[in-house]
This record gives structure tokens, C-alpha cells and sequence, in this order.
């Protein structure tokens, strides 16, 4: 518990989400951890059907394990499918009597219904950043697009043309906000940084 105050304190991350099997589990692991109130709570019952919770449930108390519904995208390049194997329950219910022990394991998969993942190639996530540029006032034309992608986040490279009556530290902004934007709504995928290279000025012709 220690070392994940100590690991918090350092990152200083803007949001951290909270898994537990109640509001009162996770307000408990915020204590613990020390940190501020909590500002939203997601219920399984938003993000899942009565289906995928009764399967859920039954690998828990079959299994001892917990599974955790993933997005439906891969949203890191390799997301192994057990994140902590085991993980030791350190908020047990009181006055539990079930025979799992102190060991579970935290399982993550895509969907519950096991048809696999889906994974966003560069070139996808390129056409994005292209599109949103694209859609900029003053931005005349696209001339490349790159897609750096680390271990949780991405980085984009992207090279414009604009028009001359655009400000191009303004411009240069709005495309940096539009990239973001898209790619955080449309995929889940974090930023890291957006990278606009001016590669020129046009006149557009007055028809």
C-alpha cells in the first residue's frame, strides 16, 4: 500500500480509476490510498448487460477470479489478458465465509462474450489525425502524417500547408486541440504530445 502512495505521489496523475465490487469497496481503497473524494462512480450496470454480469459472477465464485470488462479496443499495443496474477484481496468482506482464500485473480478481456479484440493500426489512427487537421480553418492541405506509439500512449507528427491569411501560431493550436480531441473520443487512446510542422504558406485562388 505504501509503495502505491509512494508510486501516486510521483506520477501526480490526473485521474486514476478505482476498481471494486461496491461504492463502499472503492471509497475504502481511496482512504487507504489517501486520496481525494471521489468524483464519479460507474456502475457495472452502466457498461454491461444482466447477462455479462451473471458471468462475471459466476467466475468469481467458480473460478476466483475477477474478470474486468476492457474496452472493445486494444487501447495498448500488447494488453496481456492477466494483469496481476494472483492479487491478494486486502478489502475482504466481513464475516465471509467462502472457501477462495486470500488469492484472486484479476482478469481483463475485451468483451465478455470472447469474440476477441480489436486492435487500431497506425494508418487508422494517421487518417484521424488527418481528417481532424484537415478540418481546421485555414489549413489547406495535409502533407504527412506519423503515428509514434508507446506503451499507453500516442504521439503525433503532422506536417500542413496553410493558407496565407491564417495565424500560424493559432492555426498551428487548433489543429493540436481538433487532433486530440478526435483521436482521445474516437478511440480511448491517450496522448502524449502533438507534434505541427508548418511545411509551407499557399495563396488560394479567388474564383
Amino acid at each position: 500500500m505504501k509503495a502505491v502512495i509512494k508510486c501516486v505521489d510521483r506520477l501526480k496523475p490526473a485521474k486514476i480509476l478505482l476498481l471494486g465490487t461496491s461504492t463502499k469497496m472503492v471509497d475504502k481503497i481511496a482512504e487507504r490510498l489517501t486520496l481525494p473524494a471521489i468524483k464519479e462512480y460507474v456502475l457495472i450496470e452502466q457498461i454491461a448487460s444482466e447477462k455479462e454480469i451473471r458471468k462475471a459472477r459466476r467466475m468469481r465464485t467458480q473460478h476466483s477470479k475477477h474478470v474486468i470488462p476492457a474496452p472493445t479496443i486494444e487501447v495498448r499495443k500488447s494488453l496481456p489478458e492477466t494483469i496481476i496474477d494472483p492479487i491478494q484481496v486486502f478489502l475482504r468482506r466481513k464475516g465471509y465465509q467462502g472457501n477462495r482464500g486470500w488469492l484472486e485473480q484479476s482478469i481483463v478481456r475485451p468483451t465478455f462474450t470472447m469474440y476477441g479484440r480489436l486492435s487500431i493500426s497506425q494508418g487508422a489512427l494517421g487518417a484521424i489525425a488527418t481528417h481532424a487537421a484537415a478540418a481546421v480553418p485555414g489549413v489547406v492541405e495535409v502533407k504527412r502524417s506519423n503515428i509514434i506509439r508507446s506503451e499507453q500512449e500516442v504521439t503525433v507528427e503532422i506536417e500542413v500547408i496553410l493558407d496565407i491569411t491564417s495565424k500560424i501560431t493559432d492555426t498551428s493550436r487548433d489543429i493540436q486541440s481538433k487532433i486530440k480531441k478526435y483521436i482521445e473520443t474516437m478511440t480511448g487512446l491517450s496522448i502524449k504530445s502533438i507534434n505541427v510542422t508548418v511545411a509551407g504558406i499557399k495563396v488560394q485562388e479567388i474564383v
